[in-house]
């Protein structure tokens, strides 16, 4: 049966595509058979796949592209997979029935959020809502920083709010530096920033593996 995650989040700038980017590589690098979605007109995330094919270095999987009201054949397309993730695009206020649909389908939700507290006050009545409609979701903390002074009442925050992963990803370069060989973190153990992916996607595995539907 295939895993379904969805990456979404109502603020633009908060590491949705980063985040994608590397759970597929991690998931890849375990042995699943996985897909990515790039749900956004931007095309970032197919963008990234293609200069990613063009790279001999790099391990292959699929990615694709679709409109958020296709979301049913993209799930019927999904399921010749492992795992699907989605990279759902913000202001998803326009397209908000299909979004929820698509997450009612997922197993888990990711909402990524910088620390700040303007991005904080916007993931939260999104967390509302799908928690409203028994959507499992984890809130992540994208673009933190330890070492700035809002860092404990940002993560208290957040608590506050929903599930909040334990591992925050924290603000280093290093985490876009490889993109444009269409490498993420992920593919570099000895960038500092890998561990903080891989302690998400470890997250992400423990989750699932204990809320299995």
């Amino acid at each position: 049966m295939t895993l379904h995650i969805t990456v979404c989040s109502p603020k633009g700038g908060t590491g949705k595509t980063t985040l994608v980017e590397n759970l597929l590589v991690l998931f890849e690098r375990a042995g699943k058979n996985v897909l990515g979605v790039d749900f956004d007109p931007q095309q970032t995330l197919l963008k990234w796949h293609a200069r990613r094919q063009e790279n001999a270095s790099a391990s292959q999987f699929d990615c694709a592209e679709a409109s958020l009201t296709d979301w049913r054949n993209v799930l019927a397309h999904a399921a010749h997979y492992d795992v699907a993730i989605f990279d759902v695009p913000p202001g998803m206020d326009s397209e908000i029935m299909s979004v929820s649909s698509l997450c009612q389908k997922s197993d888990l939700v990711l909402v990524p959020s910088a620390m700040k507290i303007a991005d904080i006050d916007s993931v939260g009545p999104w967390v509302a809502e799908l928690d409203s409609q028994n959507i499992p979701n984890a809130l992540v903390m994208n673009h933190a920083n330890p070492r700035e002074k809002f860092f404990k009442e940002a993560r208290a925050e957040m608590n506050k709010i929903g599930t909040l992963c334990p591992i925050e990803i924290r603000s280093l370069a290093d985490a876009h530096q490889h993109t444009i060989d269409g490498l993420t973190a992920s593919d570099k153990p000895k960038c500092s920033s890998a561990s903080d992916f891989q302690q998400v996607y470890d997250f992400v595995c423990k989750w699932l593996k204990s809320h299995k539907k």
